[in-house]
């Protein structure tokens, strides 16, 4: 048995951490120690954000995750990924099709420099602000179409359906389904009568 100076409680030595330096029980328990690291971490959570940044661009990690991708290993997680992601963002992946498609027509213009910074680059990205209007794109380079998603949020309509069916529990008793094709409509009236809740399809 160990006792813990936090919560000034007596508890079985499984209950704390050892001390790296002579093994013995440290003075707080487990507990403690998280309840501790948790909120050092809230409290100074902008400081650890630029850390980790600045940590993920030193040249031998971004050296390393380069080799990797390049790697049968990376190219097989990498499309594991990707097809996640479309499954979870069939609107987006829909309305990024729609893009592509309509660049390749020619019913699309896609320039060369970037709309915000205006700097030109080989992979603009077509921004949506709205997914239920896939036509309706802004043309940004990477950095700032990141930027704009930090500052702002997803774009409206793209959202999976489980965020969509959190949203519909959490915004009262009507959910609209408008223009989010993703749902399934046997699977969204199953939800509603569940949840009694009321729907209107428009």
């Amino acid at each position: 048995m160990s006792f813990c100076n936090k919560c000034e409680t007596e508890k079985p030595s499984v209950d704390f951490y050892k001390h790296q330096l002579n093994s013995k029980d440290s003075g707080e328990c487990k507990e403690c120690t998280k309840d501790r690291v948790r909120r050092n971490r809230q409290e100074r959570l902008g400081q650890y954000q630029e850390y980790e940044r600045q940590r993920a661009n030193r040249p031998e990690r971004v050296a390393l995750r380069t080799a990797y991708a390049k790697s049968e290993k990376g190219r097989e997680a990498g499309n594991r990924t990707k097809r996640r992601h479309s499954k979870r963002n069939r609107t987006k992946k829909e309305a990024t099709t729609i893009v592509g498609n309509a660049v390749r027509d020619g019913r699309l213009f896609k320039p060369d420099k970037c709309e915000v910074c205006g700097k030109n680059h080989h992979r603009l990205h077509g921004h949506h602000d709205d997914y239920s209007k896939p036509l309706e794109v802004r043309w940004l380079c990477p950095t700032c179409h990141k930027k704009w998603h930090r500052l702002n949020g997803p774009g409206l309509n793209g959202g999976s359906i489980r965020m969509i069916l959190q949203f519909v529990t959490n915004s009262g008793s009507v959910a609209t389904l408008g223009t989010l094709k993703i749902l399934k409509k046997s699977d969204l009236k199953k939800y509603v009568k569940s949840n009694e809740l009321a729907w209107v399809c428009f």
